[in-house]
Parts: structure tokens; C-alpha cells; sequence
């Protein structure tokens, strides 16, 4: 506008604003450099400058949940071709939901994968996307998985950690299940069923919901396990499940009991001089006094 006449040159700020605001940002950032290698990784490593030893891959509870309770479930519907002689139908469109609980589910029927848990499923074993006629059955999906002949599950190159999902709460502290209770309130009854089943849905193995019961409880079967585990005896249950149960409740019990010690430097720093801290004016302790406190707990 100036170039061209409609309006005249007038003394502003503009231009050394947004100059002081440019050399911010450039000290700001001037010190995170990356290196030739760093740059290197950074593209390998899908942006991340940290790689974990293993990949992840998703356990949904409660998506195979729905499906033993019959209820509809969420999926990705595929779509592919039939193979074969066009006279035969092949060629045509066939689309099928693709879901991680009729993978479990409708597993190979034989015996290593009868035994097989959700948890030791999803760690070893994945679905390859590869047309077959379904003779080869030691890796081929049963009848009754809609994709059976578009997918089959093969081991995995290397095994993975399943990223596990469940409804909030469904694995409660193991001291509110009061296990040695033999009168519980209905309450607790309620909290064992709903743990027992978490458990048993991830580290027991079973194609429908009655495998998970014994006398239409899911409390019943867990501590058949259990007790055949402080009996040393073989179970059912992935041995290695029991310990992944008592890290969850080792963590929960810090959270809620813990309390994270403060800095070292935060720790010895004493702070006298009344501050401000937006509402009203205190004045602060020594930090020393809530870490010892925690220390004599």
C-alpha cells in the first residue's frame, strides 16, 4: 500500500516488534541442534529419538468382551476379491469386518493354540493378509472367522508387548477382593467377578464365555487357578499372568499409598520469604520437614 500511494510511510513498532520477537524464538531454539547421526535416526525411527527394545500391539478387553457377550463390535471392514475361475465366482467383491477378537476366537483349532492365552496370542502370533484354500490348518483361521481364507496367523518375527485396554477399574486392588473373606458383602462378590473375568479374558485360554466359568462364576475359575499356583501345580492360566497381576497392583498400591520424594537441591532449600500465590499469601516451611514425615511413615 505504501509502494503504490495509499498510504504513507508513518513511524511504527511493527517492524522492531516483530524483529525483537524473531531474535526470541532463534535464541530459544538456536541450542537444539541435531546431529548427522541424530537426523539419521530421526528418519528411520518413524520421529522418535527413542526406539523401545520391542514394538506394541493392541489387546482390546473389552472388544472381546462384546463379542463372547454377543454384542456388536467395532472393526475394520475389508474389502477383497474372491479367487478362482470368474465361471466359479472368482473375482468378486467380498467384504468381511476384520476384528482382534475373531482373531482369538476362531484361532487355529489345534493343540498349541487350544492352550494359548489372549495375552501369549497377541505377543507371538499375527495375521499375515495372503489368499489360501485353508489346507494348511496349523495356521489357518476356522471356519467360522469371516476372513478364514484372505488371512492366516503366522508367528511373529519377533514378539511384541501387548498394549492391553480395559474398562477403568476392572482390576481393582487385590486387597479390596478380600480373598480370605470366605462371607463377603455383595459388593465385593460383584468386584471379584468383574477382576476374575479381566484376568481370565487376558490370560486364560477359551473360544466362548462359558470356558471362563465354573458354576456360572468367573470368581470360581480364577481361584482354581490360583490355588493350583500356590500348589505349584500346572494351571491353565499363564503362569507369567499371575506376576503381570501383581505388578498391577504393585503399581496401583503406589499410587495411592506412595508419595515421590521431592529434589535433592528442592529437598535442602528452605524457603522463608512469604510469596504470592494468586489468591492469598502464605508462608512456606522447609520441604526438609514433608520428606522426613514421609520417611518416618
Amino acid at each position: 500500500m505504501i509502494l503504490s500511494g495509499e498510504q504513507e510511510r508513518i513511524p511504527s513498532g511493527f517492524g522492531e516488534g516483530i524483529s525483537r520477537m524473531l531474535c526470541g524464538l532463534n535464541a530459544a531454539v538456536c541450542r537444539d541442534v541435531v546431529s548427522a547421526p541424530m537426523a539419521h535416526l530421526l528418519i528411520c525411527q518413524d520421529g522418535k529419538r527413542f526406539r523401545y527394545s520391542h514394538d506394541f500391539a493392541p489387546l482390546l478387553v473389552h472388544q472381546m468382551n462384546d463379542a463372547l457377550a454377543g454384542r456388536q463390535t467395532k472393526g475394520i471392514l475389508r474389502r477383497t476379491r474372491k479367487t478362482g475361475k470368474k465361471s466359479e465366482g472368482g473375482g468378486q467383491e467380498i467384504m468381511w469386518l476384520d476384528t482382534l477378537s475373531n482373531d482369538y476366537i476362531y484361532r487355529p483349532s489345534t493343540q498349541v493354540f487350544n492352550n494359548m492365552s489372549l495375552y501369549e496370542f497377541t505377543m507371538y502370533y499375527e495375521k499375515h493378509f495372503v489368499s489360501h484354500d485353508g489346507s494348511n490348518k496349523e495356521f489357518s483361521f476356522m471356519d467360522d472367522h469371516p476372513g478364514r481364507l484372505y488371512v492366516q496367523c503366522v508367528p511373529r518375527e519377533h514378539w511384541v508387548i501387548p498394549r492391553v485396554s480395559f474398562i477403568k477399574n476392572s482390576l481393582c486392588m487385590i486387597a479390596d477382593l478380600k480373598i480370605n473373606n470366605e462371607h463377603p458383602s455383595a459388593n465385593t462378590i460383584r468386584i471379584r467377578e468383574v477382576y476374575a473375568k479381566t484376568a481370565l479374558l487376558q490370560f486364560y485360554p477359551y473360544r466362548t464365555d462359558d470356558d471362563l466359568k465354573i458354576n456360572d462364576s468367573y470368581w470360581m475359575q480364577f481361584m482354581v487357578e490360583l490355588q493350583k499356583k500356590r500348589r505349584g501345580m500346572t494351571t491353565k492360566f499363564w503362569d507369567k499372568g499371575f506376576d503381570i497381576l501383581q505388578n498391577i497392583d504393585d503399581r496401583l498400591t503406589m499410587q495411592k499409598h506412595g508419595k515421590r520424594p521431592l529434589d535433592e537441591v528442592d529437598r535442602k532449600t528452605k524457603y522463608s520469604q512469604e510469596f504470592d500465590t494468586g489468591t492469598k499469601k502464605r508462608k512456606r516451611g522447609s520441604d526438609e520437614d514433608e520428606f522426613l514425615d514421609l520417611d518416618d511413615n
